[in-house]
């Protein structure tokens, strides 16, 4: 039995986390992290080369395991690639023989077709497991001969990430490749259930990742050859590193001024370093620092910049019967 394993990308998107092409998810860099750790040989490729390339699924026969990543719990419309749909995991599960096959990603809730629709929890036939909670320390404890389940400290997760960092070079589209960095799991929202079509309360409240972490693994990453990052991995980054308990966090404009230094003193040649997610209710209710976590964020990204507010609807009744979080007129103010 070889020691090689296989990351086939299936691709993710969820409320907080983007992993279509031209993105690359944390998932995948995490898990070649602990594959790395546990002494294997990783190879990477995606849905879209296996659709151009069938017989290339031959080949997975020979490695000691099949690692999927995929879910698809707020389904877009995509430029670059199309995520793997319910039909081929299952076809790839069944098909694929040899190796031990297990299932990760955000499929653990659930699989959306099409947006509009609930993401409903289904099972993709022929795969040994499925990995619940964290797909990297739930992979490491299934490794260790564990149960195939577990939630990762930040501590488990920076290790892995400069491990797995060298898995970028295998991307089809790499250098071209922006890759989604990770400041935060859970929201704050989550004390009052959160919007009701998101995934990100499942998490639970907020877990913020030290910069100190972020800029070790884009170091890493930078070393591979990444020069395009995207602080992508959290539900509303002006919230990065504040205390819990609230619905709104109040904004820290030094941790944040702090997170973008230590990134771009980890790549000082990159080239893009954008944000997504921001909540327009914490600028409505903290203006004054969230005018300053902003100055720092202008000062520390690059241009073309866009900081989506993920204004869902204007509709005062849907709002309020989805939980959603901010009012029309709080959009606008922020």
């Amino acid at each position: 039995m070889t020691s090689d394993a296989v990351i086939l990308d299936g691709y993710v998107d969820e409320p907080a986390c983007l992993g279509v092409p031209p993105y690359i998810s944390p998932y995948i860099r995490y898990c070649a992290g602990v594959l790395a750790e546990r002494g294997y040989t990783v190879r990477y490729t995606t849905i879209d080369a296996v659709r151009k390339d069938p017989l290339a699924l031959r080949t997975f026969s020979d490695a000691a395991l099949l690692l999927v990543i995929a879910g698809v719990t707020v389904p877009g419309k995509y430029l670059a690639g199309t995520p793997a749909t319910l039909t081929e995991l299952s076809q790839i599960g069944v098909q694929i023989r040899g190796p031990l096959k297990v299932l990760g990603g955000p499929i653990g809730f659930g699989y959306a077709a099409e947006g509009g629709r609930k993401a409903v929890r289904a099972a993709a036939a022929g795969f040994d497991h499925l990995l619940q909670g964290s797909p990297s320390a739930a992979l490491d404890s299934l490794l260790g001969g564990g149960e195939p389940a577990g939630q990762a400290d930040y501590a488990a997760i920076d290790r892995w990430s400069v491990l797995g960092a060298p898995v970028v070079r295998q991307h089809p589209l790499f250098p071209r490749v922006m890759i989604e960095l990770e400041t935060a799991q859970g929201c704050s929202r989550s004390v009052t259930g959160g919007c009701s079509f998101c995934t990100e309360p499942f998490y639970g409240p907020p877990r913020y990742r030290a910069a100190a972490g972020v800029a070790a693994e884009v170091g890493a990453l930078h070393a591979a050859g990444a020069r395009h990052f995207r602080l992508g991995r959290q539900p509303d980054l002006l919230a990065y590193g504040s205390a819990g308990g609230a619905e709104f966090a109040r904004p820290r404009p030094d941790l944040i001024e702090a997170l973008f230094s230590g990134i771009r003193a980890a790549a000082p040649d990159l080239l893009t370093l954008h944000i997504d997610n921001v909540n327009p209710g914490t600028i409505v209710h903290y203006e004054e620092e969230s005018r300053a976590a902003l100055a720092a964020i202008v000062a520390g990204h690059t241009p073309g910049d866009v900081a989506a507010f993920g204004m869902e609807t204007a509709d005062p009744a849907v709002i309020r019967s989805n939980n959603l979080k901010a009012l029309p007129d709080d959009v606008f103010r922020a």
